[in-house]
């Protein structure tokens, strides 16, 4: 198991407060006949209808940050109501992980909102491998277990959100933000969505079915008809089924985003050479396998893998509900509690709590703890049915990845692609039925699935390919592993694509 994150460290970085010029530029909002309010300054961000300015409060003497609605976007309404919407759920939330919004106003067709001025880097700043940095304090908040620490905070952000039944709809590392002070801060809420007080679902449809700009870079913000990052979309959101966006929508965005910060990619851009449509298309379809090591080489733990896993499921009633029940599995693996995704037995948990409490155990009852651990040991922790389970998901791992590879190929990379697809899958299933059969419950349900579904589709290829010997040898396997026959394969599920690749083959 990776161990425990370490809490972020402080960026060591020097700020100088913005100093207005007497002739400078100025919002003009006055308060009677008061001189302007606010004096501008440099621009702070720009975003697609929106620009942020280093800002002067000459009431408070204080440095803010305005944002103000772009002049081509003064006469288009739904912008207006989504500027508008974002200010007033930033005010709403009321969390030390939002920016806290002090004011909102309109003069001479500007519409804007002031916020108080943060100042920091994102978490795509610090999965930037191009900035490497020497400074020992970045260095560790760079390591995955600080970015695992920003992403708590991040879980603990959007629990508050939902709490107050209010969605993000476009989380991703630009919208995350550590402060100077190691404070973390979800930025962004333009599109965010009260779902007690939202549009109609009449609305939703008639603003957000279909995607408005295909060919926008995939990290990009699309604020068309659909709404959200498409990398970052859940399969709902990229199908435009904007009505049925509930909480696990944002649940599935932030297991990319964990997906990201344990292997340093975006599991959906790779392979699409930026295009939009085939990033949207990977979301609804690609079947991911949970990285079995990080990017800094240390193994996952199986229970952080169910957690990604459960996270980025294709159909919202299987991810978690929302982010209060991820961020209790994330601190339930922190803390060695049992995880619900991962569904510990018995003496797992036992073996958690001894970890947890080794101090009273050993002084209480040392010899039933001996005695117990060495149960535990024997039973869940024999080396060569460890390697054994180890060995398989890393095949299956290897074979979906090449799987995928081969069906995203172009037509004169396809044959050579599907050649290695089959290499591969040839090696994950010796690996793997050896696992079934010698150590099922070590190899977890993840990765039986993994087996199953690479199985089938071997036997459609087979079938097509009139390969029948090869076919029926796979199907007699899966059937004598099959949960019919008291074995680990779950097949119930798949029982009718089982009954018609049964009739090709007579």
């Amino acid at each position: 198991m990776s161990s425990s994150p370490q809490p972020a460290a402080p960026i060591d970085t020097v700020y100088t407060p913005y100093q207005p010029k007497v002739d400078g530029p100025s919002l003009a909002f006055a308060l009677g006949d008061s001189a302007p309010r606010y004096h501008l300054g440099p621009v702070l961000g720009s975003g697609g209808n929106s620009t942020i300015y280093d800002t002067y409060d000459t009431d408070l003497k204080r440095q803010v940050a305005v944002k103000i609605l772009k002049p081509k976007y003064r006469v288009a309404e739904r912008a207006l109501r989504r500027f508008l919407n974002e200010a007033r759920i930033m005010a709403r939330l009321q969390h030390p992980g939002v920016v806290p919004v002090h004011d909102v106003g309109e003069m001479s067709g500007q519409l804007y909102y002031a916020m108080q001025k943060i100042h920091g880097r994102t978490l795509r700043d610090l999965l930037d491998p191009e900035h490497p940095s020497d400074n020992p304090d970045e260095i560790r908040l760079r390591s995955i277990d600080g970015m695992l620490e920003v992403f708590f905070r991040a879980c603990a952000v959007m629990d508050h959100a939902h709490r107050l039944g209010i969605i993000h709809r476009d989380l991703k590392p630009e919208n995350i933000m550590i402060e100077d002070n190691s404070a973390t801060l979800v930025l962004d809420w333009g599109l965010a969505k009260d779902l007690k007080q939202g549009e109609s679902p009449e609305e939703w449809n008639a603003e957000d079915n279909r995607l408005e700009a295909p060919d926008a870079p995939p990290e990009l913000t699309i604020t068309g008809e659909i709404s959200g990052t498409p990398a970052y979309m859940s399969p709902e959101q990229a199908q435009g089924r904007m009505a049925q966006l509930e909480c696990c929508s944002d649940v599935f965005a932030l297991g990319v985003v964990l997906y990201e910060i344990l292997t340093g990619r975006n599991p959906f851009h790779e392979g699409t050479g930026g295009n939009t449509k085939l990033v949207l298309g990977n979301i609804k379809h690609l079947r991911l396998a949970p990285p079995q090591r990080d990017s800094e080489g240390r193994r996952v733990s199986p229970e952080l893998q169910a957690i990604l896993v459960k996270c980025l499921e294709k159909i919202p009633a299987s991810r978690y509900h929302d982010a209060s029940e991820l961020l209790r599995d994330l601190r339930n693996w922190r803390t060695r509690q049992p995880v619900t995704a991962y569904g510990s037995g018995v003496d797992q948990q036992l073996f958690k709590f001894f970890l947890r409490h080794r101090l009273g155990t050993f002084v209480i009852c040392l010899g039933v703890t001996a005695a117990i651990l060495g149960w535990t040991l024997v039973k869940t922790t024999g080396r060569a049915d460890h390697r054994i389970a180890d060995d398989a998901r890393l095949a299956l791992q290897d074979a979906v990845r090449s799987h995928n590879e081969a069906v995203q190929a172009d037509r004169r990379r396809s044959v050579v692609a599907w050649e290695q697809a089959q290499r591969d899958w040839g090696r994950a299933r010796g690996f793997a039925e050896r696992a079934l059969a010698e150590a099922p419950d070590l190899l977890g349900p993840e990765a039986i699935q993994l087996y199953l579904q690479l199985a089938l589709d071997d036997i459609a290829r087979l079938t097509e390919q009139n390969a029948l010997s090869e076919a029926r040898l796979l199907l007699a396997t899966l059937d004598e592993l099959s949960s019919d026959k008291g074995g680990p394969i779950p097949v119930a599920e798949v029982k009718e694509r089982l009954q018609i690749l049964r009739l090709r083959l007579k």
